[in-house]
């Protein structure tokens, strides 16, 4: 694994927590901090407060929001020593931190190093999870926790693959992908382009059939391959 200079706050794909979880995390705090009488009073206050607006950063009060705090400024700290040194002073308010855990991966030197960060997340997501279950036929990715614990099952996944155990890779995509079936993420494009080097037919034919996305170039390209390789026709 290349050593990485500084956070990698300037790379989409190495940093999966972006200014919406942020602005998310925000409301939620927001929300938490506030009475309310029924979904109408939320809905009124929504409205009054947040539409239209800037969202402000509501600081954290419990060492677990601290800790977010923490990793948050970390990712936009130029020096990589000082930012490793705030998630694991992150990780010393909260264990169970999974953003703090997942920075400590992306900025790891060497794919086992990295692997460790990453697995510990997941691990971390697991704990908060069974404090904070989503309600019944609600997707976790529309809890903040929820998306956190898919992102750290998410890098896992693409470091598995990395270091050449493409089968656990394989296997960890298509488990986000049973959790999270709308596929907020982008996993399904990650899986066809794995299974297109490692997977069967038949893998490679169920996962087209799970998305109708023929006017995107990411998924119609390899369908059309795969159509190609298999039946001698790109239809």
């Amino acid at each position: 694994m290349k050593k990485r200079s500084r956070p990698v706050k300037d790379s989409a794909s190495q940093n999966p927590l972006s200014a919406r979880d942020d602005i998310m995390r925000d409301v939620t705090r927001m929300l938490s901090r506030k009475q309310f009488d029924s979904i109408d009073d939320v809905k009124s206050f929504m409205e009054r407060e947040l539409i239209g607006k800037a969202v402000p950063h509501v600081q954290g009060m419990t060492d677990r929001e601290r800790a977010e705090d923490l990793v948050s400024a970390a990712r936009e700290e130029m020096s990589p020593a000082k930012a490793r040194s705030m998630a694991q002073q992150a990780l010393a308010l909260d264990a169970d931190c999974i953003d703090a855990h997942l920075l400590l991966s992306e900025m790891a030197e060497t794919p086992p190093e990295a692997l460790a960060h990453a697995k510990a997340a997941e691990d971390a997501g697991r704990h908060v999870l069974k404090d904070r279950q989503a309600e019944d036929g609600i997707p976790y990715w529309f809890y903040d926790f929820g998306r956190r614990y898919l992102y750290a099952k998410q890098f896992p996944a693409e470091l598995l693959w990395e270091i050449g155990d493409r089968p656990a890779a394989i296997a960890e995509a298509r488990h986000i992908l049973r959790l999270n079936k709308d596929d907020n993420q982008g996993v399904r494009y990650t899986l066809l382009g794995w299974l297109m080097r490692a997977g069967s037919v038949e893998d490679i034919d169920a996962l087209l059939g799970l998305y109708d996305e023929r006017s995107i170039a990411a998924w119609a390209f390899p369908r059309a391959l795969h159509a190609y390789r298999t039946r001698g026709t790109a239809r």
